[in-house]
């Protein structure tokens, strides 16, 4: 509510208060630097030929020595 004039003269128009400036929008988001990416990792060496299998040993046979004991000989002895 205005104050009533002085003295009978009439109150000076006031101005109207200044308008505060618009306020810039804020300024987007920086985006983060970019990383680079890691390097590619190098393929393993290639593998060597599998190493070729030896032959499989011929089953042990003991010699055949004449006048030798043979497992018949204790078996006859025990009357089998």
């Amino acid at each position: 509510m205005p104050l009533p004039p002085r003295c009978g003269s009439p109150a000076p128009a006031r101005p109207p208060p200044p308008t505060p400036p618009r306020r810039a929008p804020p300024p987007a988001p920086t985006p983060p630097p970019r990383v680079p990416a890691p390097p590619p990792i190098p393929a393993p060496p290639p593998r060597p030929p599998p190493a070729p299998v030896p032959p499989p040993f011929a089953p042990f046979t003991p010699p055949i020595v004449p006048g030798a004991c043979t497992l018949a000989t204790p078996l006859r002895k025990w009357g089998a």
